[in-house]
């Protein structure tokens, strides 16, 4: 997540606390960011996921939490939706 941030961002320190927004990101860089992450992780990476998660903390924990939940990357929302209504 941090080398994408850094080459999409062209800076070379990123903290895994920094907001990406904060730092010059912007929708066309964060659909980018999407995507190359949905590619990578081999899950649906909306958009609006790197909105509501802007650091690479709460990023790695998200694809973490839906790795465990569904027993590796199947390309299912229900699990991601689920994080983001606070279900788990």
């Amino acid at each position: 997540i941090a080398e994408k941030w850094q080459e999409v961002l062209g800076i070379e320190k990123i903290g895994i606390d920094d907001n990406f927004f904060e730092l010059g990101g912007h929708s066309l860089l964060a659909a980018s960011i999407a995507t190359s992450l949905s590619k990578h992780f081999n899950l649906q990476f909306p958009l609006s996921h790197l909105m509501k998660y802007p650091t690479i903390k709460k990023l790695a924990e998200m694809i973490e939490l839906h790795k465990w939940a569904s027993g590796g990357y199947d390309n299912s929302l229900d699990t991601l939706n689920e994080f983001d209504e606070g279900k788990i």
